[in-house]
């Protein structure tokens, strides 16, 4: 079966449309730039009993919160596997580092969507605002 120009001047128009949707910018809601603020809000501890709260409490985060086993472990990093089928998890993978520095240990997280055009749930910016405010919270 041949594409008409009129079939074609249709596929051309639902792939530009596609595009511009990708690439548009995305202007944040309120809710979302408080995620942002937060994720970007670096986490240090600068004595070594805060830092072993701080680290304790990010390891626990990361154990109850991921859908995947986790892969490594040791006294710096705890990262989670990938999924197998990037098309079928919406699920976030996490890597949680602490590093010395000189006057503090910072410590952080990368969040991991493999899911590029839909979205993982929730987004890697509100996971990695919920694992700085839950590690900050050492109260609980």
């Amino acid at each position: 079966m041949a594409l008409t120009r009129t079939d074609i001047s249709i596929i051309l128009l639902a792939l530009f449309a596609v595009g511009v949707w990708q690439i548009a910018p995305h202007f944040p809601g309120k809710e979302e730039q408080e995620h942002i603020k937060e994720a970007n809000r670096p986490l240090r501890c600068t004595n070594a009993e805060q830092c072993f709260k701080y680290w304790a409490r990010a390891t626990q985060w990361v154990r109850s919160n991921t859908s995947y086993r986790v892969m490594n472990e040791t006294a710096d990093v705890i990262e989670t596997y990938n999924p197998l089928d990037t098309s079928k998890s919406n699920k976030l993978s996490y890597k949680a580092y602490k590093k010395a520095g000189d006057h503090a240990t910072v410590i952080d997280i990368e969040v991991e969507c493999n899911r590029w055009f839909d979205g993982c749930s929730p987004s890697p910016v509100a996971a990695r605002a919920a694992f700085k405010r839950y590690v900050r919270d050492t109260l609980n």
